[in-house]
């Protein structure tokens, strides 16, 4: 005798708390509390609707059924868009997150109970019971997520639990679909007496009570009709069932006293929690089995690398005003007054693996935070603009020059290989104004360049101008002391002139004057007293030149 169907108030019952956690988880992931409880609402829907339709009968059961192919399209578009997007942790919403997980959990949980302890459902039940075991294993893996958060600072478990969710979700649809595909070859007869598929096989057989193997054999005669219990395939299997664990056992312990160093990396042998003082070559190598023995396996010949100042790169533009790398952090320099967003690419690699190993458990972590202590040390009391310009290289050589000094310190065994100042920019909220303060500066810079080259020009037109006038004044003093030496010359010649011929220099100079003052008149002197003083006969006619004959 069948056990009887469920009644539709334990269906409801069942659906009502699958619907509610699915509606309180996405409104916890929408306020931004835990990055998992978006994914985790997706699985809680789909066992809602796959609740509803297992319930079902006739015709109300087809129109279920559409709603599950609708619900199904709609969860996997969600979990998949999700599955690139899963948001961080809010530290403030940690403790609210963990309550809305704590709700959910109880409410499940009553539910499970109630399930439990109901006679009805059968195999309706147990897909109700897996289906809230399931979403309570989920929402326990969720509040862990968020109570080691504060454990990890490099890691959010969030979103390991928020895709395995999505995982789970993809799954349990590609089930659904593949069970309705394999219904179409099922033969007529089983396909009259077996159920439309609904739920999950998988959950039902991992979660759903009893006997994993009593319920794969369950699965297998519903589904194509083979009876496995009590045949020689199931008594076989139940003798060699602890043999066969014995073996795989032993030979996985077996395992861990082989190890393979790659080609780029060295291993470090670990004995009773001791480091060997050589390094493993790359090859096949004898151990102590676990756990007295192990190996280290550390990069060797590989540059290995990693950034300050952000998370992720996103890709995008690299531009002041756009978000280009996600998580970047800011930090402050020119003796605090000022705030920059740095990108630090880092190239190093461990040419000595045993003191790498020796040092610190992940050199790499070790390394970065000594680089960020350079880089604190090398920028604080810099100007910001000087650092994203003419600072830029010396600011680059003293953190790499720092970071090398500090490292051979402390024995890490690594070398850094490179270090740059990638990206230099205020932050995003700021970079409009500070370009408009970059642009003043440059402005300023370039009319002061302006100013210059006109005071050269000015003066090298002025130091000209004053070399012309000087040489005109020059030629001028010259021309006047020649003119006055002329004349000079002149009037000592006819000095000497009237030292010999007094009378007669006195009487021509007379006669040269009268011509020069009194030209071209009729005058007319006659020498009354005698011809012995000599007459003058001076040119009268018209036109004459004047001369003295």
């Amino acid at each position: 005798m069948s056990p009887p169907s469920p009644s539709r108030a334990q269906v409801f019952v069942t659906a009502t708390a699958f619907g509610a956690v699915a509606v309180l988880q996405i409104w916890t992931a929408r306020a931004g509390w835990s990055g998992a409880a978006a994914t985790t609402g997706l699985v809680a829907a789909w066992w809602c609707v796959t609740t509803l339709a297992s319930a079902s009968s006739g015709r109300r059961r087809a129109a279920w059924i559409a709603v599950q192919s609708v619900a199904a399209v709609a969860l996997t578009w969600w979990a998949w868009r999700w599955w690139g997007r899963v948001p961080a942790l809010d530290p403030t919403g940690a403790m609210r997150s963990v309550v809305t997980t704590a709700v959910a959990g109880l409410a499940v949980y009553a539910v499970l109970q109630y399930v439990s302890v109901s006679r009805a459902g059968g195999r309706d039940r147990d897909h109700v019971r897996a289906g809230l075991r399931l979403v309570a294993l989920l929402l326990v893996l969720q509040a862990a997520s968020v109570l080691v958060r504060p454990f990890l600072p490099d890691h959010d478990p969030s979103r390991f639990v928020a895709r395995s969710a999505a995982v789970v979700t993809g799954f349990l649809v590609v089930e659904w679909a593949a069970a309705w595909v394999l219904r179409v070859f099922q033969p007529a007869s089983r396909r009259a007496v077996s159920a439309c598929p609904v739920g999950s096989a998988t959950a039902v057989l991992l979660l759903g009570g009893g006997s994993p193997a009593a319920r794969l054999a369950d699965l297998v005669r519903e589904a194509s009709g083979l009876e496995l219990r009590g045949s020689w395939l199931a008594r076989f299997a139940r003798r060699a069932l602890e043999p066969l664990a014995l073996l795989l056992v032993l030979g996985c312990w077996s395992s861990t006293t082989v190890a393979i160093v790659p080609v780029d990396a060295q291993g470090v042998r670990v004995v009773w929690g001791r480091f060997g003082s050589e390094p493993l070559q790359p090859g096949l190598h004898w151990i102590p089995p676990w756990p007295i023995g192990g190996v280290r396996i550390v990069p060797h010949a590989r540059i290995q690398e990693f950034a300050l100042g952000f998370e992720r790169d996103l890709g995008g533009a690299v531009l002041w005003t756009e978000v280009h790398f996600s998580g970047e952090s800011n930090l402050l320099v020119g003796d605090g007054e000022e705030v920059l967003t740095f990108n630090v690419p880092v190239h190093y690699d461990l040419p000595d693996v045993v003191a790498a190993e020796r040092a610190s458990a992940d050199p790499g972590r070790m390394l970065a935070s000594l680089a960020q202590r350079e880089l604190l040390l090398a920028t604080a009391s810099r100007d910001g603009f000087d650092i994203m310009t003419t600072d830029r290289g010396a600011v680059s050589r003293e953190i790499a020059d720092g970071l090398q000094r500090a490292a051979d310190d402390l024995g890490l065994g690594a070398r850094v290989r490179f270090l740059g100042l990638k990206d230099i920019h205020p932050p995003v909220e700021v970079a409009g104004a500070f370009q408009e303060v970059t642009s003043a500066r440059e402005q300023g810079r370039m009319m002061l360049d302006l100013a210059a080259a006109n005071r050269v020009t000015t003066l090298a037109d002025a130091a000209g101008e004053a070399m012309r006038v000087r040489r005109q004044s020059e030629a001028g003093a010259a021309e006047r002391v020649a003119a006055v030496a002329g004349e000079a010359a002149i009037l000592e010649g006819r000095v000497r002139a009237r030292g010999v011929e007094p009378g007669l220099f006195d009487h021509r100079h007379r006669l040269e004057v009268m011509e020069e003052v009194v030209p071209r008149l009729r005058i007319l002197i006659a020498n009354t007293e005698g011809a012995a003083a000599g007459s003058l006969t001076l040119d009268l006619r018209e036109g004459g030149q004047g001369g003295i004959p």
